[in-house]
């Protein structure tokens, strides 16, 4: 019992010494008087388990744990038939709990912000010599990842790079760095969307005036019609990024992936994670009626200075990290609300990407993942069309996909490019020649998209 509490404790030390986790558990601490589950602490250290022992943990597991209440994700290699017969053996004596009150189950637990905490400026001690600004705000649940995930689109729409973008605006004042935006479901009935900038030196000094690009940014994009192609977009990367994903097969993947099931009907999984379809008027109620400059608490990590002049007045309770929490001022406030309706004319969508290439979207909506024949997989080869399609060499190499991602895999039987690439039968050298075309294929692209973004055309010399 005395190594799984060291073991609970080193990993909260750890997350000591975190600015990320410290920041968390900052913005847990302002909400607190909330009394939401989302403020809990959850994971403990030697003092929060030092009552536990063996004695109240076999009755906590008599009366709370029952097979009833349980998901059991099992993977192997063995025929499912094997595994069933397995999992009966080893988990079907477990017995019912005669005190068990039935599953615990998510649901609402009413609001989490606390009155008195929206508007507000939180500064927050780092450890680090960090100059990072995020802006935060809780948005319905139906726009995140359980419901129609338009909020993801919002995210990439302000986290874009070019001409006209947020970023490119706050880096012609030399005020940031980078910014990213990002949506995260953060407790059962509700989400929160950020928007994170890496700021300058001369941005943690105007921090006000980087808060009232993002505001400006925010209202523009709200009052234009986003166009189809930020939707297509979107879809085609989470096409491309479903079907060459790493194949892993440690515990936590699985669990994700069952509870990815569990949340959307199995008739149309992945279809549900992968797309959304084209809604303006989703795009603009995000935009303009929920990250407003009311409902946002804006957190600034950076270490007080001549021109950032703040005293960090609290203490969060776990990791003892100081911050203080201030309204915005009428100043504050008004300069923001006219920023946010405001129709900024240099600021746009980001265009759209020479980089991802076209897919019959229509088609790929409506696959059905059910109808798909599981019992084949090995490849059906089609012979790779080149450079030189007279060529020997490209004329005995294939490319194949299996047949449920449809993924195209490269299979060498003889030299590629050259003749001291020849792999002959040998699956190693074949290893080796896949990963420096794919290093070199890597890097033309990163330099094809590098000239672009300074006005040149760079050739690459392989199109394949």
């Amino acid at each position: 019992m005395e190594r799984e509490r060291e073991a609970v404790n080193s990993e909260a030390r750890l997350k000591e010494r975190s600015d990320g986790h410290r920041l968390w558990y900052v913005i847990q601490d302002i909400m607190r008087a909330s009394n939401h589950p989302f403020s809990h602490w959850g994971c403990g250290n030697l003092t929060t388990l030092s009552s536990f022992d063996q004695t109240n943990i076999k009755a906590w597991f008599k009366t709370e744990y029952d097979p009833r209440g349980m998901h059991l994700v099992v993977y192997s290699h063995e025929p499912l038939q094997v595994l069933e017969r397995r999992v009966k053996a080893k988990f079907g004596k477990i017995p019912h709990a005669t005190d068990w009150k039935g599953p615990v189950r998510a649901a609402t637990s009413g609001e989490i912000i606390p009155p008195g905490v929206s508007r507000s400026w939180v500064f927050v001690e780092p450890i680090k010599n960090l100059k990072h600004l995020s802006m935060m705000w809780q948005i319905p649940d139906k726009f995140a990842e359980t419901g129609n995930r338009v909020a993801e689109v919002v995210a990439t729409s302000l986290g874009s790079v070019g001409d006209g973008t947020l970023l490119s605006k706050l880096k012609s004042e030399a005020l940031a760095t980078s910014i990213y935006a990002s949506v995260e479901n953060e407790a059962a009935d509700a989400a929160f969307f950020y928007i994170n900038v890496d700021l300058t030196t001369q941005g943690l000094a105007n921090y006000r005036r980087v808060v009232e690009i993002v505001f400006q940014g925010l209202g523009t994009l709200g009052r234009l019609s986003p166009p189809a192609y930020i939707v297509e977009q979107h879809n085609t990367l989470s096409t491309l990024n479903y079907k060459w994903q790493q194949r892993k097969t440690d515990t936590r993947v699985y669990g994700y992936e069952v509870k990815e099931l569990r949340g959307q009907d199995f008739a149309s999984y992945p279809k549900k994670s992968l797309f959304w379809e084209h809604s303006p008027y989703d795009v603009a109620e995000i935009f303009l009626n929920h990250l407003s400059p009311n409902t946002s608490i804006i957190f600034i990590q950076a270490k007080s200075s001549d021109t950032f002049n703040v005293t960090f007045d609290k203490s969060e309770p776990t990791n003892s990290a100081k911050y203080t929490i201030t309204n915005f001022t009428d100043e504050d406030l008004a300069l923001f609300n006219t920023a946010h309706h405001s129709l900024q004319a240099d600021v746009r969508y980001a265009p759209q990407s020479l980089y991802i290439p076209e897919q019959n979207l229509q088609l790929l909506r409506y696959i059905d993942p059910l109808l798909v024949n599981r019992s084949r997989w090995e490849p059906l080869p089609t012979t790779v069309k080149g450079l030189d399609p007279s060529s020997e060499s490209f004329l005995s190499t294939f490319i194949a996909g299996d047949t449920e991602f449809g993924i195209p895999k490269i299979s060498f039987r003889n030299s590629f490019f050259s003749p001291a690439l020849n792999t002959g039968v040998n699956p190693r050298k074949e290893i080796v020649v896949y990963l420096w075309i794919k290093s070199v294929y890597e890097t033309t692209e990163a330099m094809r998209a590098a000239a672009a973004l300074g006005g040149y055309r760079y050739a690459s010399p392989i199109s394949c």
